[in-house]
């Protein structure tokens, strides 16, 4: 997409995690969910800020409250001026680190590319290669994370890269409409700096390519993972926009 219509990414990025319940008013999205993904659990305000902001922001409150959960924002350029994230840390909101959103257009990948080693799994194994060889366990949320992608109703791969009858990598992706979303890239740790994250990356863009997307886009890639935005930029990704979280008191 020559010009990115954040909202249409937004919209896509939830289609393709549901939450438990998802509630719209008036342009904005209320995600209730239990387990600690804000992505999942958070007010995602898809217009500028409405006259009456006060008792909207009350309004959120209150439906988190009455479920006995954090009421987080996720806060992109759609607030305009940032009128809603002045009036939050007014409010004693916390603002947490920004995270970039950055888009590919699906074109053919570079020749010795071409995601060959790649193996498509279903969730069960996918979710066990996971626990198996990722070591950090703020990956390990495997039952939220089961709950979440099995009522996903859209296209969606689960895929592991082998090397030399090696588990190195996964990743999973998903389409909604023309966009594609790679998402849970890794690599194990000591194996990072063979080309295993481009094989993986290229891997999947390659199975979105041919299932008819235009635009491949990964989130929430920080400003301090210098080595992630190396590689996404040598393989032709770009900055598109960027948001942030915000915490209550």
């Amino acid at each position: 997409m020559s010009e990115i219509d954040i909202r249409h990414v937004e919209e896509a990025t939830a289609h393709m995690l549901p939450a438990q319940e998802t509630v719209f008013e008036d342009g904005w999205m209320f995600r209730f969910n239990t387990g600690v993904s804000r992505n999942t659990n958070a007010v995602w305000p898809l217009t500028a800020a409405p006259d009456g902001l006060e008792s909207r922001i009350e309004s959120c409150e209150r439906a988190y409250a009455e479920r006995g959960l954090p009421c987080n924002f996720r806060l992109t350029p759609l607030d305009e001026g940032k009128v809603i994230e002045s009036f939050l840390l007014a409010r004693g909101y916390t603002p947490l680190r920004p995270m970039i959103v950055m888009t590919c257009p699906m074109t053919e990948p570079a020749d010795g590319l071409v995601g060959d080693d790649l193996t498509e799994i279903d969730l069960d194994a996918w979710l066990d290669l996971v626990r198996r060889i990722n070591d950090d366990p703020k990956a390990h949320g495997l039952q939220a994370k089961r709950e979440a992608l099995t009522g996903l109703s859209l296209p969606v791969w689960y895929t592991a890269l082998v090397r030399d009858g090696r588990e190195c990598s996964y990743g999973r992706s998903v389409q909604y409409e023309d966009l594609y979303q790679l998402a849970e890239l890794f690599t194990v740790a000591e194996l990072r700096g063979q080309g295993l994250g481009a094989q993986l990356i290229h891997g999947l863009t390659k199975i979105g390519r041919e299932a008819g997307a235009r635009t491949a886009y990964v989130q929430g890639v920080t400003e301090s993972n210098t080595g992630a935005r190396r590689l996404y930029e040598r393989l032709g990704y770009r900055d598109a926009y960027r948001f942030h979280y915000m915490t209550p008191p």
